[in-house]
């Protein structure tokens, strides 16, 4: 029986439902699916490129773990290059991380603008928005 005790869980998912910030969430991910879906599309690209390009300086140790974990920028430090290619490779790699990163937030983030933009209501009497 304390099997079904985690489907409790499904009753928090009924609290979004009245979260406006969910659905304003929801809205922006819907529009903008297309770029975001580039975009993931994008860093699985640069995963893999990343992931072949240190195998090939350094065989025996890098793999496609090392890559997403240095491309979003966690670094646990578990694999590290040793050699100059690896290290410059690494560097790179680091770098279009943050820029990886970063289109998602910033399309994301233009979304959330439009959207508040687009729900902002004038004053009757003053024409003023609010």
């Amino acid at each position: 029986m304390q099997f079904f005790r985690i489907f409790r869980i499904f009753r928090i998912a009924k609290i979004g439902r009245y979260i406006s910030v969910l659905d304003l969430f929801k809205r922006v991910v819907k529009k903008e699916k297309d770029s975001l879906f580039i975009t993931s599309l994008i860093m699985l690209l640069t995963i893999i490129f990343s992931a072949v390009l240190i195998h090939e300086v350094q065989p025996k140790v890098f793999s496609m773990w090392w890559a997403i974990v240095s491309l979003t920028t966690i670094g646990y430090g578990d694999i590290y290059p040793v050699t100059i290619a690896g290290k410059a490779i690494a560097s790179c790699m680091a770098l279009a991380g943050i820029a990886i990163i970063a289109m998602p937030t910033g399309i994301i983030s233009a979304g959330f603008i439009q959207e508040i933009n687009k729900s902002k209501t004038k004053c009757p009497y003053c024409d003023k928005e609010f």
